[in-house]
């Protein structure tokens, strides 16, 4: 089961946020629940839950495409009550003004990257190469490439002057992306399971901005 919401016309500037707020969904304090509680919430009452960003190129159309912002998660139905309330707490009460936990995150996904590109360089140049020919790739590499990695350095050596403002830059992306507008839920599963989730994620949809 997962959501997709369409991120329409984001600016190039604000590409690595798309990345930032990928990355810490799901790691910080929400309103009711600490990132630690948060967690052990969450692999409870899921096989996890995950964010990311993909682009699907339109293959009848050269040069267009479509980014996603994916949340995905597996469950049982049973469950589906209480993985709806924790997506509700992570999209809309995620403490993103948390700066040192932030940073935290930050610093643990610039080390992840550099560990990637060090034993996979082969597959960052490839990634990068096509970013010079592909639109959709650029735009990748800026997400979750090497683009990106040059972000995490730079918000490594000035985080003190920044904090406020990738703060600010994900709180206004959240608004954005989070959409009613935007939203597409793909389900793989049986029928009676489909009706339940449906039934529990209105709630979610309900709130959702518009």
């Amino acid at each position: 089961r997962y959501a997709q919401l369409i991120a329409y016309n984001v600016f190039k500037e604000l590409l690595p946020y798309l990345g930032v707020l990928k990355n810490i969904l799901t790691s910080l304090d929400t309103k009711s629940y600490s990132y630690e509680v948060l967690g052990y919430e969450l692999d409870k009452n899921s096989g996890n839950l995950y964010s990311g960003m993909s682009v699907y190129p339109n293959n009848e159309k050269f040069g267009e495409y479509k980014m996603f912002f994916t949340i995905k998660t597996k469950i049982f139905a049973d469950n589906a009550g209480a993985i709806v309330n924790l997506i509700k707490e992570i999209l809309f009460t995620s403490n993103f003004n948390d700066y040192r936990r932030v940073k935290e995150v930050l610093l643990e996904i610039k080390s992840q990257l550099q560990a990637t590109m060090m034993s996979a360089g082969h597959s960052a140049s490839y990634n990068r190469a096509l970013s010079y020919i592909s639109e959709s790739n650029a735009k990748m590499e800026e997400i979750s490439g090497i683009g990106f990695y040059r972000f995490l350095e730079k918000v490594e050596e000035n985080y003190d002057d920044m904090k406020e403002e990738i703060a600010k830059k994900v709180s206004l992306l959240a608004k954005y992306i989070f959409n009613k507008d935007n939203l597409l839920v793909d389900f793989i599963g049986e029928r009676a399971d489909l009706d339940k989730f449906m039934t529990e994620a209105k709630s979610l949809i309900d709130e959702l901005y518009t």
